[in-house]
């Protein structure tokens, strides 16, 4: 963590994201990429208020439909460089039009009791909800 001009900032853990990630998408057959982020960013938010940090770390960015965790929305994305801090040839979830299906369950060994807790929470509060009612709860 860091405190640059008044501003805290954390450490992006790219491992514990992407477990994140599957975490979220392994709860359906596929999850909507706005659900997912949305899911993510309550849970970071629930943790950091609980907890004092964030589950992932991500620097977080308003975008015109809300804001987003950009390394998340990077490797959503399947953009190449987080591969490269994570040490993998690819990810281990697909990505087909606007939906994210896991590969793998996530792995709980990097994720604290309290990091799952906070990703119940999002998961709850957004997983299954139609666009507009997201925007309209998160925007």
């Amino acid at each position: 963590m860091t405190n640059i001009h008044g501003k805290i900032e954390f450490e992006i853990n790219y491992k514990k994201a992407l477990e994140a990630i599957l975490y979220v998408s392994s709860k359906r057959e596929k999850v909507n990429v706005y659900n997912l982020l949305k899911a993510i960013f309550e849970a970071d938010k629930w943790h950091l208020n609980q907890h004092g940090r964030p589950v992932t770390g991500d620097i977080y960015m308003r975008m015109q439909y809300g804001t987003v965790p950009s390394a998340i929305y990077d490797m959503l994305k399947q953009e190449p460089l987080p591969l490269v801090f994570l040490n993998l040839d690819a990810y281990p979830f697909e990505k087909d039009s606007h939906y994210i299906k896991a590969k793998r369950e996530s792995d709980l060994s990097l994720l604290s009791e309290s990091d799952v807790e906070a990703l119940e929470v999002g998961l709850a509060k957004y997983i299954d909800l139609p666009f507009e009612q997201v925007l309209a709860t998160n925007h």
